[in-house]
């Protein structure tokens, strides 16, 4: 048995954060999904008012997603690591089996990897329904 890496240990840490963190993620994706919403309504009715096509400005949703992939990833990169810093969770976080190696590498694969799958599915979604929503 080796005490830095065991892939059991790792599997059973990445889903004990993914379910103790689900519920921050989807109060993060709803409000994102609502930014995006509202910009895009208040960007299309500019575009409108100005009389420019809404081909004139197709960046809008590279910028976006540029915008979530990176300073969201820093969010939720910090929100990943706060237990830490928090006297009440740290000591559970210390003791909870596994090395110091396997907690940090579950929490950064879920911040980064997962973070950017889950953001490469969710986007594409929630821009065709902004864009649909601007239709109307």
């Amino acid at each position: 048995m080796n005490n830095i890496f065991s892939l059991n240990r790792m599997i059973k840490i990445i889903r004990k954060d993914m379910l103790s963190e689900y519920k921050n993620l989807i109060i993060w994706i709803g409000a994102s999904a609502g930014v995006m919403f509202v910009i895009s309504a208040l960007n299309m009715l500019i575009q409108k008012f100005n009389g420019v096509s809404p081909e004139a400005n197709s960046s809008f949703h590279m910028i976006f997603f540029i915008i979530f992939l990176f300073p969201g990833g820093y969010l939720i990169t910090s929100s990943m690591f706060k237990d830490l810093h928090d006297k009440s969770k740290n000591i559970y976080w210390l003791t909870m089996p596994g090395s110091t190696f396997e907690k940090m590498l579950s929490r950064l694969l879920i911040s980064s990897l997962f973070y950017v799958l889950l953001l490469i599915l969710i986007y594409p979604l929630f821009a065709g329904l902004s864009e649909l929503f601007n239709l109307l």
